[in-house]
């Protein structure tokens, strides 16, 4: 097994479910965030390594630790937990409207090109004409940038890799509810 997974059974073992299902499910978001929490309680560094090492090095210390960590980290978890699932949603219901053949649809497609092609238009007017070097022009760009890499993230970004994330995690919170209940 990994550490991680190592890490994610000892934490729930301790009395820590939401921190052990957030170690236990796929890598993601929630990993840092359990991570981060329990090597503050602990006073170490946020790997899986250097937590273990601090839980074994005095259990009965480090129950107590991730007890607190748990406590004090549950509203972040559940709050990425929450902004996960509406990402999921979001892409569930343009789906969704676009299988149903709705005009809304045509939403994010039409204003995903015209940021690509102000991202690639502006981008070959800086690499191959003079571009006033002004302010407007340069946050212009950054916005355009930011945005070009909100649509490639929106476009190519794995919808089903998110579905099975959320599906994973629900179900790791599951077992250890099933599991902290017997």
């Amino acid at each position: 097994m990994s550490a991680l997974t190592d890490l994610a059974a000892t934490i729930v073992k301790l009395g820590a479910p939401v921190l052990g299902a957030a170690l236990g499910g796929p890598a993601g978001a929630l990993v840092p965030i359990a991570l981060n929490a329990l090597a503050t309680a602990l006073g170490t560094s946020p790997t899986a390594d250097a937590i273990n090492a601090a839980i074994n090095a005095n259990p009965t210390a480090a129950a107590d630790a991730v007890k607190q960590a748990e406590a004090a980290s549950a509203t972040a978890v559940q709050a990425e937990q929450q902004r996960l699932a509406d990402i999921e949603n979001a892409r569930a219901t343009m789906a969704q409207l676009a299988a149903t053949g709705s005009r809304i649809s045509w939403g994010a497609p039409v204003i995903s090109v015209l940021v690509v092609a102000g991202f690639v238009g502006l981008s070959v007017a800086m690499l191959f004409r003079a571009v006033p070097d002004s302010g407007v022009a340069n946050v212009l760009f950054g916005a355009l940038a930011g945005g070009f890499g909100t649509v490639l993230n929106f476009w190519l970004g794995s919808s089903s890799g998110s579905a099975q994330k959320s599906s994973d995690i629900s179900s790791v919170l599951a077992q250890v509810i099933r599991a902290t209940h017997k």
